[in-house]
């Protein structure tokens, strides 16, 4: 009895544990070639790095929101310090943490999406039905453009 207790008391727990995802807080620089360089040119590419400046959560294929548009339909909740959103799925739908690097705006609670030319797409679980993203502000001592921080809970 003792022992079919503990085991379902671990299932449970097994099931009731959220995956908790990070945006990373900036991408990395990285050499890039190009298909096509014309006749008689020499050179090398490069994508700069850039920090974090907005995530959201998108449902459907890889890469089939560039603009975060699906995204843009819920509202962000305000809170101390940056803003939450909260997504509900079925477990059959692709769902993906997107962050969003190198906007050349401010994010903020009334413009929580800034475009960024680079978008990393994070996978997440399919047994996940719903996720909390937590979007910060890492306030500095000096008047300095804000570092951000993107967290995902997801159950």
């Amino acid at each position: 009895m003792k022992t079919a207790l503990l085991l379902s008391s671990l299932l449970l727990l097994s099931t009731a544990q959220a995956d908790d995802l990070r945006c990373p807080d900036a991408y990395p620089s990285k050499e890039v070639t190009t298909s096509y360089i014309p006749p008689g040119h020499e050179g090398s590419g490069l994508l700069r790095g850039a920090k974090l400046s907005s995530a959201y959560i998108s449902t459907g294929e890889l890469h089939s929101d560039p603009t975060g548009f699906n995204a843009m339909q819920l509202i962000p909740k305000k809170v101390k310090g940056g803003w939450d959103t909260e997504d509900h799925f079925t477990p059959q739908e692709s769902k993906w943490l997107v962050c969003v690097y190198g906007g050349d705006g401010r994010t903020s609670v009334e413009n929580p999406r800034v475009a960024g030319s680079i978008e990393w797409w994070e996978k997440i679980g399919s047994n996940v039905t719903e996720c909390e993203l937590h979007f910060r502000e890492l306030k500095r001592a000096f008047r300095a453009p804000s570092d951000w921080t993107a967290t995902a809970t997801c159950k």
